[in-house]
């Protein structure tokens, strides 16, 4: 069975591949990249990802699905208004042979740069406050400091 979990980054900021790999690299640095797949020491593969971007197909068919799925919440509107103003999602694919530390690792990374919505599969959503303020500030300060040159961009 197939599984995709996503996080969607609704900072203003779009991220690509090397970003993550960057990323997990910081965590452990056995982390490499290998086309689509995130690869973590002899793991033939940990998960395959993907990133999209606002205004290409994939990205907006995902968020009306999403969309879809937070109808029913009690919580719709918050949901709804955040994926509205997303300009990034990264997916993520368990394969049988995967090594499922690697996707909680991404979200850590993820949750740790970006301001964003975790979706598990299924439209199960971690939807955490919205961090204060001065987190903004350290994250843009990290990225103008970061060898790693994060960019605000709109598309691939």
């Amino acid at each position: 069975m197939t599984t995709y979990d996503r996080f969607v980054i609704d900072d203003g900021v779009s991220i690509c591949l090397s970003d993550l790999e960057y990323g997990l690299r910081a965590t452990d640095d056995s982390y490499r990249l290998n086309g689509d797949a995130i690869l973590r020491g002899d793991h033939d593969c940990a998960i395959l990802v993907d990133v999209s971007h606002r205004g290409t197909n994939i990205f907006e068919g995902d968020i009306d699905l999403l969309i879809g799925f937070a109808e029913n919440r009690h919580d719709s509107d918050a949901i709804i208004s955040r994926l509205k103003k997303a300009t990034c999602m990264v997916t993520m694919q368990l394969v049988s042979n995967s090594d499922e530390s690697a996707i909680e690792h991404v979200f850590a990374f993820l949750r740790t740069a970006h301001a964003g919505l975790t979706v598990y599969e299924g439209g199960i959503f971690d939807l955490p406050e919205p961090p204060p303020k001065w987190i903004d500030t350290v994250r843009q300060v990290v990225r103008r400091l970061s060898p790693h040159k994060y960019e605000d961009r709109a598309g691939p």
